[in-house]
């Protein structure tokens, strides 16, 4: 399967996250707000190689969240710092580049307990800049026993 277009990858990638919160997002939302603590981590984790696609993700990720009343945010490097601690809080997608996630990781700045679907998009790309020591720290903080994890590339090896 070959994916030529951001939104094509989003389509692919989306369904088993948004169908869900789609079919369920008000008791989603209640049982969020009554059992989520100060301090809870994301639910979804979409990790993209580049700053210019976590920013094109989290566009069109907010189209499909806001129906859902759920929150998404973008991290990656050479943004503005965020203000503070709780600018992570209550987030419940998070779509970043694995070095600036990590950075906000290490600092305890969010954590990952929670996350129960990652996505790796252009997950060669990541292998091929890099990344591969960044992402395997980012999975060591990654602890739900029911994660779900899909990897998506345009361009994948034939070894692969």
């Amino acid at each position: 399967l070959t994916i030529t277009t951001l939104h094509s990858a989003l389509i692919t990638f989306s369904p088993p996250l948004f169908d869900f919160h789609y079919n369920f997002c008000l008791l989603f939302s209640c049982i969020n707000s009554l059992f989520s603590l100060e301090g809870d981590g994301p639910i979804v984790l979409v990790m993209a190689p580049t700053r210019e696609l976590v920013m094109q993700i989290e566009m069109e990720t907010r189209n499909y969240a806001n129906v859902c009343q759920l929150t998404s945010l973008a991290v990656y490097g050479g943004a503005q710092e965020l203000t503070s601690k709780g600018s992570l809080s209550g987030v419940e997608i998070l779509i970043a580049t694995p070095g600036r996630l990590l950075d906000f990781v290490e600092s305890r700045d969010t954590n990952l307990r929670r996350i129960t679907y990652l996505v790796l998009d252009e997950a060669d790309r990541m292998l091929d800049m890099g990344f591969e020591k960044d992402i395997r720290k980012i999975l060591g903080h990654i602890t739900h026993p029911d994660r779900q994890t899909t990897m998506f590339s345009a361009t994948w090896p034939v070894e692969i």
